[in-house]
């Protein structure tokens, strides 16, 4: 079913597999032109632009470090410079530790930090002026987690990154509102995903 005009121009990070590759699947067979992000796995991002042309959608595949902001001002540069615009952006790029806090290395605090919610932010920064830009309709998408609406005491990290999430995306949302900006920012809650 073909949901999105011509030309309609989609980035989803952290493309190479799980919510990801199923996700920028999705936005091919309704139409839109996929920008697939990987930053270790390029044969897993091949994998899913072959699926995607396969099936006849339209797609390419990027190389960047999210949790890095140069690197997603780069990206953002070629995006712009071949495709002149943006039109859907998901921040799908993730990662989990588990573990008391008091024994997390601080490197797997700071990896949490920079991929599960400092990449979700940098692509807004980096995005939305030219988002906004455009004075087209635009959707943002932030793939966050139920264990950001909750929490344990085994993954003190992982929720305390997701509801960091949770709460930019509903603050982005509001903000988009009251300029009168008409860009949707969505927030997804997955359970547990195999």
């Amino acid at each position: 079913m073909k949901l999105f005009e011509e030309g309609t121009i989609a980035l989803v990070t952290g493309g190479s597999a799980g919510i990801g590759r199923a996700v920028a699947i999705d936005l091919a067979a309704k139409g839109a032109t996929v920008v697939i992000n990987y930053n270790r796995s390029r044969e897993g991002a091949e994998e899913t632009l072959n699926v995607i042309r396969e099936a006849g959608g339209k797609a390419a595949i990027v190389k960047a470090d999210v949790s890095d902001p140069d690197e997603v001002d780069a990206m953002f540069a070629k995006i712009k410079k071949h495709f002149k615009k943006l039109d859907i952006l998901v921040n799908n790029a993730g990662c989990a530790v588990s573990g008391a806090i008091w024994k997390l290395p601080k490197r797997d605090i700071d990896w949490i930090t920079e991929l599960n919610f400092l990449s979700h932010l940098y692509g807004m920064k980096i995005f939305l002026p030219q988002m906004i830009a455009q004075g087209t309709p635009c959707e943002i998408v932030n793939v966050e987690s139920t264990a950001g609406l909750m929490t344990s005491g085994k993954a003190t990290m992982y929720h305390a990154t997701k509801a960091a999430g949770v709460a930019t995306s509903e603050s982005v949302y509001i903000a988009m509102k009251e300029n009168n900006y008409p860009i949707n920012v969505h927030c997804l809650v997955p359970a547990y995903v195999k």
